[in-house]
């Protein structure tokens, strides 16, 4: 769906859950969605799918707040199988705007998040997670016409939301250097997405994971075609990802972290991460190998192995063809892999996990993640102005802690969510866009026009609907009781 540093549009459409049979009922509305959904009739069991959804300009129906089905129920869909990762994904994003941000603002509340730690996971597990979710459709499948699609989607869904922020910057931030050409705002970005070119001074330093996401989803998209001819023979399977996994690992590349999550993926497809989970003592053995990795991971007083692990790992890996690599915050880590591998395996095994990140918070995070991930240091000099108020006008520590976490924290959730409809759904849109054209589905330019004018509309139609939901959670909590917006049936 919307990824940052880990970006796929496959998260919550891999495994669509069918909402429950409802036997009297067959027009249902669904708030949020343009559309409307008929629900199963009992009548007619032969329908391919439990629901059929019609695309409708509803600006007077997205005004209705309840959803109810004839016996006076509610009506609820499931959330993708696969929800839990687009929460941790959100989780990470927001982590990595909590690094950046309260690093030189509350040193006090920064080492008390981070464990006061010098290190962050967050992008290792973006990558882990584009490993593991970006190729799960076709793998479930066997589809090649579904990655052939992924491959033409892809650059766009991650050049697209690089360029329109570089716009954004001189025409509204000011913040890096100035574009002077169209060959620096088209040209430079590409070659910067295949590997070709150092950081962009164009654009935030944070797009620097941009690079490394379209190069090893590539990697993703082709070991996966390879996959696909051994559906049957997980010995050849398991022994091309364990050599890429090795060589990635030899080479000191994040590769390994991509390939690490399609072995997640194959595993899950093929019945083995649930083996693993009936087995006994799985959660034990999940339970030592995170707390493990976090122990040697973890620097402190007590005792300081983790550096000369780390060091004893880098003289054996080799870089540019030399043995010995160095230790750049850019570069990957085996140790913070390691810890985020297992954090990955407790996420992909316990339940109450995928629970806990599959709340609509989370899932909410998961969805503004990339423009979160893009704009954040953007906002800096103006929270830095509000920030300073703050000090001037309280005293007390921990109040001012409070404010200097919590409405910046707010302000850019609501900043990143404006920018989904500006840089998120278009890049979207446009990779659609592409692969229709490349595979001569119709679809025409109009049609596109079309769509792009109504983005307004869109963006106003849910930002209303946000607002009609908090409206009711206020009035469920006011009242003590579930706000009932329509009659029965």
């Amino acid at each position: 769906m919307y990824y940052e540093a880990g970006i796929s549009d496959d998260i919550n459409n891999s495994y669509p859950d069918s909402p429950k049979s409802q036997a009297s009922c067959n027009t249902i509305y669904q708030p949020g969605n343009d559309s409307l959904h008929l629900g199963e009739n009992d009548a007619n069991k032969d329908l391919a799918a439990s629901f059929i959804t019609i695309g409708m300009p509803s600006d007077k129906m997205a005004n209705t707040p309840a959803i109810k089905t004839c016996d006076g129920k509610p009506f609820v869909t499931k959330p993708s199988k696969l929800a839990h990762y687009d929460g941790l994904r959100g989780m990470a994003a927001l982590w990595v705007f909590f690094w950046h941000y309260l690093k030189d603002r509350s040193p006090s509340l920064f080492g008390l998040l981070f464990g006061y730690q010098n290190w962050n996971a967050s992008v290792p597990i973006f990558f882990i997670l584009s490993g593991r979710v970006l190729v799960v459709s076709a793998l479930k499948s066997g589809s090649q016409r579904q990655l052939v699609s992924a491959i033409i989607r892809r650059p766009f869904r991650l050049l697209m939301p690089l360029i329109i922020l570089m716009i954004i910057d001189n025409l509204v931030i000011h913040d890096r250097q100035p574009v002077n050409s169209l060959y620096e705002l088209i040209v430079e970005p590409i070659w910067f997405m295949f590997g070709s070119a150092n950081n962009l001074k164009t654009v935030t330093g944070d797009a620097w994971t941009l690079s490394y996401e379209y190069i090893f989803s590539n990697v993703i998209y082709y070991t996966a075609f390879v996959l696909l001819q051994f559906q049957h023979n997980d010995h050849t399977r398991y022994l091309i990802l364990g050599a890429s996994f090795v060589w990635y690992y030899l080479t000191h590349s994040w590769g390994m972290h991509f390939i690490a999550g399609l072995i997640l993926a194959d595993l899950a497809q093929h019945g083995y991460i649930e083996k693993y989970k009936s087995w006994g003592f799985s959660s034990y053995l999940t339970s030592a190998l995170f707390f493990g990795t976090m122990a040697l991971v973890f620097r402190n007083p007590w005792y300081d192995i983790a550096d000369k692990i780390d060091a004893t790992i880098r003289a054996y890996q080799f870089s540019n063809g030399n043995m010995g690599v160095g230790n750049a915050f850019w570069e990957p880590n085996a140790l913070i892999f390691s810890f985020s591998f297992a954090a990955m395996i407790a996420v992909e095994t316990s339940s109450y996990l995928q629970w806990f990140f599959s709340q609509s918070v989370f899932r909410f995070l998961g969805r503004i993640s990339f423009p979160m991930y893009l704009i954040h240091h953007y906002t800096f000099p103006m929270l830095d102005i509000f920030n300073d108020h703050v000090k001037q006008r309280f005293n007390d520590s921990l109040l001012t802690s409070i404010l200097i976490v919590v409405p910046p924290t707010l302000f850019i959730c609501f900043l990143s969510y404006l920018l989904i409809f500006i840089m998120d759904n278009p890049s979207v849109s446009i990779g659609k866009w592409i692969e229709q054209l490349v595979f001569g589905e119709n679809l025409s330019v109009l049609a596109f026009m079309t769509w792009m004018l109504d983005i307004a509309r869109r963006a106003k139609l849910s930002i209303s609907q946000k607002q009609l939901s908090i409206r009711g959670i206020i009035m469920r909590i006011y009242h003590g009781k579930e706000y009932k917006h329509l009659d029965s049936c």
